[in-house]
């Protein structure tokens, strides 16, 4: 996680609605997920010193799972997700970064290579890209397949610090 967090301080620093947190903030929004994070779904691109330069973190899309349960959280809920869990097939890339010294030298196209075919590898038969904004490079990692299920405004409230968009 700390490999994670300070590859995303520098490479969404200059970022559209980046907002810098404490490390101790970062960790304890993660610390909560941690029943969904699969190791296997975490990978790290490393420079020629062997320190991380750039990371893909994907989790697995449990939307079927959730909805199984039908707003509930009893018992017989419970075991609805439970059962519907182990029937997965999408993934969800959620964060991919690279560090700004290292970025221009492929590494996202090569993490993104390999999140899908090991994503395929693990039985997976769909990969969701999640919250791209409309012509972010990152749109481009998809190999010219992909098509968008949904869009999302984002919208300003009264007081907000945040430009219009």
């Amino acid at each position: 996680m700390d490999a994670i967090y300070q590859i995303s301080l520098a490479a969404f620093r200059d970022k559209y609605l980046f907002d810098e947190i404490e490390r101790d903030e970062f960790f304890n929004l993660y610390r909560s997920a941690r029943s969904i994070v699969d190791p296997r779904l975490v990978w790290f691109a490393l420079s020629p010193s062997g320190t991380p330069a750039g990371f893909l973190f994907c989790f697995v899309d449990y939307w079927q799972a959730v909805s199984s349960m039908r707003g509930q959280r009893h018992l017989l809920a419970k075991l609805r997700f439970w059962w519907s869990r182990s029937r997965a097939r999408a993934v969800n890339f959620k964060s991919i970064g690279v560090h700004p010294q290292h970025r221009r030298q492929s590494l996202a196209g090569a993490l993104m290579h390999h999140g899908y075919r090991a994503t395929s590898e693990l039985g997976f038969q769909r990969a969701n890209l999640c919250l791209i904004r409309d012509g972010n490079v990152s749109s481009q990692l998809d190999g010219g397949v992909a098509r968008i299920l949904r869009r999302y405004v984002l919208y300003q409230s009264p007081g907000s610090h945040f430009p219009v968009v």
